[in-house]
């Protein structure tokens, strides 16, 4: 929460993104592969990049 980045990267291994997780922070968008990131992004008015990193 609260973080001062913009840009997160979400491993492949992450099952789960709680709500709130990136709540008062300045993340525009999640780099990631996985339904979970998908969800999450999407719920939370997120952009999902993706990516080729595991």
């Amino acid at each position: 929460m609260n973080t001062a980045a913009e840009y997160v990267i979400i491993p492949d291994s992450v099952s789960v993104i709680a709500d709130g997780a990136f709540a008062g922070g300045k993340v525009k968008a999640l780099f990631g592969n996985t339904d979970v990131v998908r969800e999450y992004a999407k719920n939370n008015g997120l952009n999902v990049i993706q990516t080729r990193l595991s």
